[in-house]
């Protein structure tokens, strides 16, 4: 898997198609992807879904009209639109201004349908409807067309929704759980106070740990280097990679904080119960810290 640093606005495009990539599949050995899309007034797929794919979009601006079966859901910025495998779903920009959005899925494999998608439906001539079907088949992906078929439903976390920790000054809210994802990835909304030092250096052996500014800017340090991600940043620490973040700043840096496999969001709870109960000595800092993929490393 790469470690991957991408300032605002930067990713790689996908011709034809809207979607541009921050992580492809094959940067992540195929686990998850991640992309980022703005979409103007009218935008959207057509009905879908996937037998054994997680698909998921933060609304980083605009509003997103989210179908789930029968029902329709109003997703304004700041919501976490998450749609499990089996369900119906699409969604579109209502508008009248554009929308834009931080989607991932997992496993990999969707960014390529969008790739092949663009190859099919963004050249000049009538599209190939027999490579569409291929395509289709090929990625998982069942348009619905008349009858909506049964399925469970795919849910948004309004802005503001969603368990709410404070630890050290720090906010979190739990948007996505690995419960909730087949245990693909979880997710939290991390809001960290002016002046954090941030977690101290640490590894992951398995678990891919990722971070997207809204607000703010972060200091992150990742394998020996130090760079500034201001609101619109990307990155990925992939496993092994020895990193941390902070906050220097004097205004709070808010940041989704995006881990796969899921699980660690977990690690909040426990870290902010073994607090209430008075200091941590070194020893129960490393078993919390064993459970959960997390060694600590010296600066």
């Amino acid at each position: 898997m790469k470690t991957i640093v991408l300032g605002p606005g930067e990713s790689r495009p996908i011709e034809g198609h809207p979607a541009r990539i921050k992580a492809s599949s094959e940067d992540c050995d195929e686990r998850f992807y991640v992309l980022e899309a703005e979409l103007g007034p009218g935008a959207g797929p057509q009905m879908h879904l996937h037998r054994q794919h997680v698909e998921a979009q933060y609304v980083v601006e605009g509003t997103l009209e989210v179908e789930s079966g029968r029902d329709t859901i109003v997703a304004p910025a700041g919501s976490f639109v998450l749609a499990p495998a089996g369900s119906p779903h699409t969604f579109s920009n209502p508008g009248p201004g554009r929308a834009r959005i931080f989607g991932f899925g997992a496993p990999g494999g969707l960014d390529r349908f969008l790739k092949g998608m663009g190859e099919i439906f963004g050249r000049p001539g009538p599209p190939d409807l027999q490579a569409f079907g291929k395509l289709l088949a090929e990625h998982d992906t069942a348009p619905v067309r008349d009858e909506i078929p049964d399925g469970p439903p795919t849910k948004v976390v309004a802005p503001g929704e969603g368990e709410t920790l404070t630890i050290a000054g720090n906010t979190i809210v739990f948007k996505a759980e690995a419960a909730d994802t087949g245990g693909a990835f979880g997710l939290v909304e991390y809001t960290a106070s002016p002046g954090f030092a941030g977690p101290p250096l640490h590894v992951h052996r398995e678990t891919a740990d990722m971070f997207f500014v809204l607000d703010g800017e972060l200091a992150l340090q990742l394998d020996g280097e130090t760079v500034a991600a201001p609101a619109g940043a990307f990155a990925l620490a992939a496993p092994g990679t020895p990193h941390t973040f902070s906050n220097p700043g004097e205004s709070p840096a808010r940041f989704l904080s995006l881990t796969s496999p899921g699980g660690f969001e977990q690690y909040f709870r426990d870290l902010l119960r073994a607090l209430g109960r008075g200091p941590l000595d070194p020893g129960e800092i490393g078993k919390l810290t064993a459970r959960y993929d997390f060694e600590l490393l010296s600066r």
